[in-house]
C-alpha cells in the first residue's frame, strides 16, 4: 500500500507539530516492507540523518510555508500530487484535508479536538473562519476520521452533521522523553486529593 502523509504541520509549534514528527519518527522505526510511504515535509524542516536511510520512505519538500501558499498548495496542488505519485491513502494530521480536488486515493484525516466550535475566542479570527469553514468539509469528504481520545469520537458524534467513520487511536508516548519519576511530593498530592495508588 502506498501511504501518503501531508506532514506540512510538522513545523508548527504545536501538539499537530509533534503528532506529525512522533508519526513519522514511529513509521521509521518498525519493518513495513509491503507499504510505501510518500511523506510532504517543508522545504525548511531539517530531515533528521535517521529518517533518511529507510527505502520505503521517499520525502518531498514543499514550498509552501506561508499560510497562505499552504492552504493553495493543500486544497488544489496535494490532490495532484497524489494522482502523480499514486497513492491509495492520504493520511492528514492536522484538521485539514483536501475537499476541493479530487485525489482518487482513500482519505484520513485526525481531528485532535474541536476548539474550534468549543472555545473560538483561543484562535485568531483568520484562522478560525478557515477552520469553521474546512474542518467539517474534511471530515465529511475523509473516508475515515481519527481522533485522540474517546471525548472527541464523542464530541463529534454529537454533532449535526457528524463524519461517518471516527476511529479512536490513543497517542503514543515516547519513553526517553516522558516517564513517571518518584517524586517526594508525590504522597502528599494524593492524600490532597483523596487518591491511592496505583
Amino acid at each position: 500500500m502506498h501511504i501518503a502523509i501531508n506532514a506540512l504541520c510538522i513545523t508548527n509549534r504545536s501538539g499537530t507539530g509533534r503528532y506529525a514528527w512522533g508519526l513519522i519518527h514511529g513509521l521509521l522505526h518498525h519493518s513495513m516492507p509491503r507499504h510505501v510511504f510518500s511523506i510532504a515535509i517543508p522545504s525548511d524542516f531539517p530531515i533528521p540523518p535517521l529518517w533518511r536511510n529507510n527505502d520505503n520512505v521517499r520525502f518531498y519538500s514543499i514550498g509552501a510555508c506561508s499560510a497562505p501558499a499552504r492552504i493553495v498548495w493543500e486544497q488544489w496542488r496535494l490532490p495532484n500530487w497524489l494522482r502523480k505519485i499514486k497513492a491509495d491513502v492520504l493520511h492528514s494530521p492536522a484538521f485539514i484535508s483536501p475537499v476541493f480536488g479530487k485525489a482518487n486515493c482513500a482519505h484520513v484525516v485526525v481531528i485532535h479536538d474541536l476548539a474550534f466550535l468549543r472555545h473560538p475566542e483561543t484562535i485568531p479570527p483568520l484562522r478560525r473562519f478557515y477552520y469553521r469553514a474546512m474542518i467539517p468539509r474534511s471530515w465529511r469528504a475523509a473516508d475515515a476520521v481519527i481522533t485522540d481520545s474517546e471525548a472527541v469520537s464523542s464530541e463529534l458524534a454529537a454533532l449535526p452533521q457528524t463524519p461517518g467513520k471516527i476511529v479512536t487511536v490513543h497517542l503514543g508516548v515516547d519513553s526517553r522523553q516522558f516517564s513517571p519519576e518518584a517524586n517526594e511530593d508525590d504522597a502528599a498530592v494524593l492524600r490532597e486529593y483523596g487518591l491511592e495508588s496505583p
